[in-house]
């Protein structure tokens, strides 16, 4: 199934512990994707307001772990009989 590049952005953002609406929505001002947020230095992350060191260092481990996770979640949604919007 075909997903919104920017609806599976704010899933795979979901799914960063650490991170809620507010936090996931700063990081995508100022990224714009999650491609752009993974190719971004430590310290340029970290300047986003309410994202520290401790943070910014579970983003990068996370995202570099969590296209598995976003596979298997798209499969939960899907045998789930659900959509996402």
């Amino acid at each position: 199934m075909n997903h919104d590049p920017i609806t599976l952005d704010l899933l795979h953002l979901t799914l960063v512990p650490g991170l809620g609406p507010a936090r996931i929505a700063r990081l995508l001002e100022a990224f714009g994707s999650v491609d752009r947020l993974r190719g971004a230095r430590g310290e340029t992350v970290g300047r986003v307001k309410g994202i520290g060191p401790k943070l910014t260092r579970q983003i990068a481990h996370s995202l570099r772990e969590s296209d598995d996770e976003l596979d298997r979640e798209l499969q939960r949604i899907e045998q789930a009989g659900a959509h996402l919007l």
